[in-house]
């Protein structure tokens, strides 16, 4: 559970840069797109860690399983609504307090350039895994599905390399293209 308040810090963060939005007031349009593209980052996230922690740790078990090395499409559905629900509140009391403020450190490339940073040592341990050369071995999700885990490894790698280095190079680029930034 802390690792997705700690995620969901990041994901907004990047919703944030994705929309070229570098500071803390949200209006129009925005109130929706950077809760739907954060959500989106967080999805992201839950695509390179689910298969491994559900199937090879048994961190959480699907009952009736699912297609994507026993996790069911519902899972990464009902994630995406959960967060863009919260994300959406918030985005919503945001835009009514009246206490805003404007923090000085906003206007700093590394406040917006870290949260990327972060995102991308969370994907490193998704694309060392493969690489380690362990011993692919069977594994059995509740369902009674079997699976090797080097293929949920390198599934795993190759969705992080698609999805959250995407997202990480876009937001560096992002944040290193804007000007008033210092």
């Amino acid at each position: 559970m802390p690792a997705y308040f700690s995620m969901g810090y990041i994901a907004w963060t990047l919703g944030h840069v994705l929309l070229d939005r570098f500071d803390d007031r949200l209006t129009g349009a925005e109130v929706v797109l950077v809760p739907a593209l954060a959500s989106f980052v967080m999805v992201m996230w839950d695509l390179c860690i689910d298969p491994a922690s559900s199937t090879i740790s048994g961190a959480w078990i699907w009952r009736d399983g699912g297609g994507y090395f026993g996790v069911p499409l519902v899972n990464f559905l009902g994630w995406y609504l959960c967060v863009f629900t919260i994300y959406l509140l918030f985005a919503l009391y945001l835009r009514r307090s009246a206490e805003w403020t404007r923090a000085a450190h906003l206007g700093e490339r590394s406040t917006w350039a870290l949260p990327a940073v972060m995102y991308a040592a969370v994907m490193l341990p998704r694309l060392i895994e493969p690489l380690a050369g362990g011993d692919s071995v069977e594994v059995t999700s509740h369902d009674g599905h079997v699976w090797w885990t080097g293929d949920i490894h390198a599934t795993a790698a190759l969705v992080a390399l698609f999805t959250m280095l995407f997202v990480t190079v876009l937001a560096l680029v992002r944040v290193s293209r804007t000007p008033a930034l210092h």
